[in-house]
C-alpha cells in the first residue's frame, strides 16, 4: 500500500545517536506481576511434530536470542556506552509522550526548472498511554489461540503526528509558493488485534515503494485491521497465520475519489523484542495491494484505473546476528507487477478487443526478488537502516552504525502504466565525531530497464520500452547538540530521479528523469 517507512522520508534521524527511544518502560522488561499467557497443553506426539516443525526458525534466531543474565536494559558486551541522548523522554511506566519540532533554511535546484530557495518549518509528535506486554509463560510448551506477542511491547494507543511547510521563491520568474504536507495515525494496539487509523497529505514517494505514484495535492484516509497471529507456539517464540488488511480512500484535488486496498499475510514468523538484539524471521510473506492510477483521458477527466503490486518473500530474514555487533538480513522470493490498463468500456473504437471485452493480453512484470544486507552497530544499541522489516515494528532506542545492502529492483513508474526492472545497491550510516557531534550519510543506486508500457502510454520524456533507467541518492549530514534539546544540522543531496516530494524537493513534478541537488542548515528543538 505505501512506503514501510515513516513519512518524513529523509534516511537520517534528528537529534543525537539514539534515533528513537519507546514511550514506554526503560527495558521493555515485562512485569512479572502481570498475568501470564495459559498454554493448553498437548500430547508428546503432538509437541514432537511441532519441535520438527519450528526448529528451522529457532536455530535461526538462536543466535539473535542467546542473552546473557543482565537485564534487557544492560550493554551486550562490557564497555559499551548506550547513546547519552534521545529525542522522545519516557514519562511513566503506562505512558509516554515526544513533541520535536524545527525549521530549515532550504536551497534547492532541478536542470530545467531553476533553483529554489525558502524555509521549511516542521513538527513531530507522538504519545503513548496503555501498559506493557509480559512475555508468555515459555516454561510449558503449548499452543495459544491469537498471538500475544509482538515486536512492539506497548499495548493501548499510540498517536504520531507530524507536519512541514515550505515557503519557496523560485529564481524563474521570482513566483513565490507554499507547499505542506501532514501524516497523523491513531493505533490501537491490543493483545489479540491490532487498530489502525491513519491521514496523509501529500506523502512523499520513497525508493522503497514498489509504486511510485506521486501524492500531489492528494489526501489520504484510511485504516488497518491486524491480526499479529491467529496461533502461536511456545516457547519457540513463533506466530503462526498473521494476517491484515489495510485500505485507503484517496481524496485529489480535482475532487475525484478512489480507493487503494491491501492485504498482508504471513505465514510462520519468529521474533526476538531484545531491545539491543532485535530478530525477525518469516517463512511466506505475503503482500498484495491494488492501488489507484493517476490516469486522466482528455475532457473525459479521471479515468477508474488500478495497478497491482504482489510481493511474495519465501524467506525473509532481519536481526540475525553473526557477531557481538554484526548482523545479517535477507529475503528472498518472487514479485509481480501489473501496471494499468484499459478495459472495454474505456477502450477506443478503433483497439482490439477479445471476446470477452478485455484486451488481448494484460501486460505484467515478474521476476525473483532477492535482497541482503550487513549492519554494523557501534554501541549497546541497534542501529536498524531504512529499508529493514524491523524499521516498522522495532519501538526501541536505535543507536548509531552502518548498513549496506544489494539486491533487485522493480517498481511501478509514477503513471502507473510501465515496469521497470533492474538492482540496487544501498548504504545507510551514523557515526559519532566527537562527543556532542554526529555525522551521518546514505546513497542508493538503482540501474533498470523499462521492460514493460502498457497501452496506456507514458508522457513525453518519460523512458520508453528497452530504455535503461539509472536512479540515485546521495545525502549527507552533520548535526550537533548545543544544548541538552537543542540540534544544529546542515545537510546536502545529490540526486537524479523522477520521484515527487513536493516539501522535500520543491519544483514541478517531472516525467523525465532529471537531476536535482539541495543544501538545508537546520535547527531543532526536543520539547520533552
Amino acid at each position: 500500500m505505501r512506503s514501510r517507512r515513516s513519512w518524513e522520508g529523509g534516511g537520517l534521524g534528528a537529534g543525537t545517536g539514539v534515533v528513537r527511544r519507546p514511550l514506554g518502560p526503560t527495558s521493555m522488561r515485562p512485569d512479572p506481576a502481570q498475568k501470564r499467557l495459559r498454554a493448553q497443553s498437548i500430547s508428546r506426539r503432538q509437541r514432537i511434530a511441532l519441535t520438527g516443525a519450528c526448529a528451522l526458525l529457532t536455530q535461526i534466531g538462536a543466535g539473535g536470542s542467546a542473552r546473557g543474565e543482565d537485564g534487557p536494559g544492560a550493554s551486550a558486551v562490557a564497555g559499551e556506552e548506550a547513546s547519552p541522548h534521545s529525542i522522545a523522554i519516557a514519562k511513566d511506566e503506562r505512558w509516554g509522550a515526544s513533541l520535536s519540532l524545527g525549521v530549515d533554511a532550504l536551497a534547492a535546484g532541478t536542470r530545467g526548472d531553476g533553483a529554489r530557495g525558502g524555509l521549511r518549518p516542521y513538527i513531530d509528535s507522538e504519545g503513548w498511554i496503555g501498559w506493557t506486554a509480559a512475555e508468555p509463560d515459555a516454561r510449558t510448551p503449548g499452543l495459544g489461540l491469537f498471538s500475544p506477542s509482538m515486536l512492539d511491547a506497548r499495548r493501548g494507543l499510540i498517536v504520531r503526528a507530524g507536519a512541514a511547510g515550505l515557503a519557496a521563491a523560485r529564481s524563474t520568474g521570482g513566483a513565490r509558493a507554499f507547499e505542506w504536507r501532514a501524516a497523523e495515525s491513531a493505533t490501537l494496539q491490543l493483545t489479540p488485534v491490532v487498530l489502525e487509523q491513519r491521514f496523509s497529505y501529500q506523502r512523499p514517494v520513497e525508493f522503497t515503494d514498489r509504486f511510485w505514484r506521486s501524492q500531489r495535492g492528494v489526501m489520504s484516509v484510511g485504516g488497518r485491521f491486524a491480526l499479529p497471529g491467529m496461533f502461536t507456539v511456545l516457547p519457540a517464540k513463533l506466530n503462526l497465520m498473521s494476517l491484515a488488511v489495510e485500505a485507503d480512500v484517496l481524496r485529489y484535488e480535482e475532487g475525484t475519489t478512489r480507493r487503494d486496498l491491501g492485504v498482508e499475510m504471513v505465514i510462520v514468523e519468529f521474533f526476538d523484542r531484545s531491545p539491543e538484539r532485535p530478530v525477525r524471521a518469516a517463512i511466506i510473506d505475503l503482500n498484495v495491494a491494488q492501488q489507484d492510477a493517476p490516469f486522466k483521458r482528455g475532457e473525459e477527466g479521471r479515468t477508474n484505473l488500478a495497478a497491482l503490486t504482489i510481493e511474495l518473500d519465501v524467506l525473509s530474514l532481519a536481526g540475525i546476528s553473526l557477531s557481538r555487533r554484526l548482523s545479517l538480513g535477507a529475503r528472498g522470493g518472487i514479485g509481480i507487477a501489473v501496471p494499468a490498463h484499459l478495459y472495454d468500456a474505456t477502450l477506443p473504437a478503433e483497439a482490439p478487443s477479445s471476446e470477452e471485452g478485455e484486451k488481448d493480453s494484460v501486460p505484467s512484470v515478474m521476476m525473483p526478488t532477492i535482497f541482503g544486507d550487513l549492519v554494523y552497530r557501534s554501541t549497546a544499541l541497534p542501529f536498524v537502516p531504512s529499508w529493514s522489516s524491523l524499521d516498522r515494528v522495532v519501538a526501541g532506542e536505535r543507536g548509531p552504525g552502518a548498513a549496506i545492502g544489494a539486491g533487485t529492483f522493480s517498481r511501478l513508474d509514477p503513471t502507473g502504466s510501465a515496469g521497470d526492472v533492474g538492482g540496487q545497491i544501498a548504504a545507510e550510516g551514523r557515526v559519532a565525531i566527537a562527543r556532542e557531534i554526529y555525522a551521518g550519510g546514505s546513497g542508493t543506486v538503482v540501474l533498470a530497464e523499462r521492460v514493460v508500457v502498457s497501452d496506456l502510454g507514458v508522457p513525453e520524456g518519460a523512458p520508453r520500452a528497452g530504455d535503461m533507467i539509472l536512479m540515485t541518492r546521495v545525502a549527507a549530514q552533520l548535526e550537533w547538540e548545543l544544548t541538552r534539546g537543542v540540534t544544529q544540522r546542515a545537510s546536502a543531496f545529490i540526486e537524479r530521479s523522477d520521484r515527487d516530494d513536493p516539501v522535500g524537493l520543491g519544483g514541478a513534478p517531472s516525467a523525465s528523469l532529471r537531476p536535482r541537488w539541495g543544501a538545508t542548515v537546520s535547527l531543532a528543538a526536543t520539547v520533552f
